[in-house]
């Protein structure tokens, strides 16, 4: 596989990561605790660092394919 593609799947895979912490924060938010943690904003803090980090994989791909075109 290619660096690009890795990338890819990385960013994708930490998209899907930061996305499913957060709709866990949010039943956290509504229901007051969620899979035993009462503090809800725990889930948004560790969500924000997969994003950035699916934002950074996906700008590496979307930077590589602009080289190739």
């Amino acid at each position: 596989m290619k660096f690009s593609q890795i990338c890819k799947i990385a960013g994708l895979i930490s998209g899907i990561i930061a996305v499913l912490l957060m709709i866990g924060g949010l039943i956290g938010l509504f229901s007051g605790e969620f899979l035993s943690v009462r503090r809800y904003s725990n889930f948004f803090w560790f969500a924000n660092t997969f994003l950035f980090l699916g934002i950074f994989f996906l700008l590496i791909w979307l930077g590589d394919k602009e080289k190739s075109a």
